[in-house]
């Protein structure tokens, strides 16, 4: 038992040292990709404040939250706040299916059900703890991106009133949403 137990123990070690091999060599073959920076017209480059995110060069002046981000009127604290209610919206993502997913019942292994559930259960715990009025101009600018101006219309008069207005709330909410659950 014990020679045919080290002969299977060496034929392992064979075949996993071959798939290393092979790997490195697959490896070795694979063109090399540099970072190659984006071509942008010189219209593109004057209306817009690009910035590279890692591999993705994105322009910050799309949305007021990247906006206000690039401008430094959000801070690391608030910017992590929105950052977590985004993840949650797009976890509690619910989209009626034409077919049954059986992957978004609770308690499927491998599925998303709990995972779904747990976001709707905070935002609508943070929803609650929070007057309407501010988390639906806090849900439109930073989940829908809504223009400021236009989600602040409710709170004040005039564009430039409006867009401050909607930038306190937005940092208002944020601060709340940081300080409930520790950012």
């Amino acid at each position: 038992m014990g020679k045919r137990a080290g002969a299977i123990e060496q034929i392992a070690e064979t075949l996993t040292a071959r798939k290393n091999r092979e790997k490195a060599e697959r490896a070795s073959r694979r063109p090399v990709v540099q970072d190659v920076a984006v071509p942008i017209d010189e219209f593109t480059a004057k209306h817009g404040d690009y910035a590279r995110d890692g591999t993705k060069l994105r322009n910050r002046t799309v949305d007021a939250v990247e906006g206000w981000r690039a401008r430094n009127l959000l801070s690391d604290q608030q910017y992590r706040a929105i950052e977590l209610c985004q993840r949650l919206w797009l976890e509690a993502h619910t989209e009626p299916n034409q077919v049954m997913d059986y992957l978004k019942i609770p308690g499927m292994p491998g599925g998303t059900g709990l995972l779904q559930q747990y976001a709707l259960d905070d935002l609508a715990w943070l929803k609650h703890r929070i007057p309407l009025a501010y988390w639906d101009v806090f849900e439109n600018i930073c989940r829908w991106n809504m223009l400021a101006h236009i989600a602040g219309v409710k709170l004040a008069d005039g564009n430039r009133r409006r867009n401050d207005r909607a930038l306190l709330v937005v940092q208002f909410v944020a601060d709340l949403v940081a300080a409930w659950k520790r950012l």
